[in-house]
């Protein structure tokens, strides 16, 4: 994964939530020290956020576990459907 800091503003609208939502969302992962906010520079108003390490390890594994959800799921369904157990009419 890329380092790379997110605007709150970006983030819900990635998101799809309002930016109330958002927020107290992004409250909860700083709480639990998985992202951490990056002061603003003289010229920007914008916060921005960041993984931490810790923030970016627990994505890491969540990201692989999807993976092999998915890739688990989509050969038993193959399998199935290779044996004519599912949808197999004469």
């Amino acid at each position: 994964m890329a380092e790379e800091a997110t605007t709150i503003a970006s983030a819900c609208e990635a998101a799809d939530v309002p930016k109330t939502t958002g927020l107290r969302w992004l409250t909860l992962l700083e709480e639990q020290l998985l992202i951490k906010k990056i002061a603003a520079s003289s010229q920007s108003r914008a916060v921005t956020f960041e993984l931490t390490p810790d923030g970016r390890q627990k994505m890491s594994l969540l990201a692989d576990g999807l993976i092999r959800l998915f890739c688990d799921s989509a050969s038993v369904g193959h399998r199935v459907e290779r044996h004519g157990e599912i949808g197999s009419r004469p």
